[in-house]
């Protein structure tokens, strides 16, 4: 999610409780020129606050005994798995963003392969009613099991002369750039699985975060290497007029 966000903000940040001021320019009315005089309108920058209220940190110990541990290799893959981590926390954090989502744009549907396009399509065009910018991207975040209904859709619908969806689905279809992610909030068993699913523009969340520390120190009292990390970030919910909620849950196919 952080990735489909808005980022312009980040040089802004420099520790933990910054507070970011996040400008949207308003709307500029459009009237029938007579020959009169024009007016000119008072132009006012609505303003939101971007609190960075998220403080995430990780630590690790390495044995400095066990020569394997200190192969460049695998302590670049320690490292890695700490990125992970914190990239983890950070989708967790957006996907609970969708209790955010104003009633009007949100879609309630039982989903099976039969209307997983048609759901897709009407949430694509709840969104175009709010008119987001022409020709911005489009993003939808989708959950496993989902993923499994379009590729299902394909087979069932697909014929010779309908083009077919490339790259396992995650790719663009319905000029939206979709993503599979495992982070989106479900509930239920497999089968039966809830989710709510995201579709948005690039101004829909803005984030912003900074690594405040990535260090490594010999420990004091043992044979060893302690990592430890910091980082910060906040996001925000700026345009609830650019974001979908589907709130899908997973229906058992009939036609297969």
């Amino acid at each position: 999610f952080a990735n489909l966000a808005n980022r312009n903000y980040e040089g802004e940040i420099s520790q933990y409780g910054d507070t970011v001021v996040i400008t949207t320019p308003g709307s500029v009315t459009v009237n029938t020129y007579d020959g009169s005089d024009i007016t000119y309108q008072d132009m006012i920058l609505a303003e939101q606050e971007l609190k960075i209220d998220q403080y995430k940190a990780y630590g690790f110990k390495i044995d400095t005994i066990d020569e394997r541990l200190l192969k460049p290799s695998v302590m670049m893959a320690y490292g890695q798995e700490a990125s992970y981590a914190l990239s983890q926390n950070i989708e967790d954090f957006y996907a609970a963003k969708h209790s955010e989502a104003d009633g009007d744009m949100t879609i309630t549907a039982s989903i099976t392969s039969a209307n997983v396009i048609s759901t897709l399509s009407n949430a694509v065009k709840l969104l175009g009613r709010k008119n987001y910018p022409k020709g911005a991207p489009l993003w939808g975040v989708i959950p496993p099991w989902m993923s499994t209904k379009i590729q299902l859709a394909d087979i069932v619908f697909n014929t010779n002369n309908s083009p077919t969806m490339t790259n396992g689905w995650l790719g663009k279809y319905l000029g939206v750039d979709w993503y599979e992610s495992n982070n989106i909030v479900t509930t239920g068993t497999v089968g039966t699985e809830n989710s709510k699913i995201m579709i948005g523009t690039p101004n829909t969340f803005t984030h912003a975060q900074a690594i405040l520390r990535n260090r490594a120190k010999e420990a004091e009292k043992s044979y060893a290497v302690l990592v430890d990390g910091l980082l910060v970030y906040g996001g925000k919910l700026v345009r609830k007029d650019q974001l979908v909620v589907i709130d899908g849950t997973e229906a058992a196919e009939t036609s297969i």
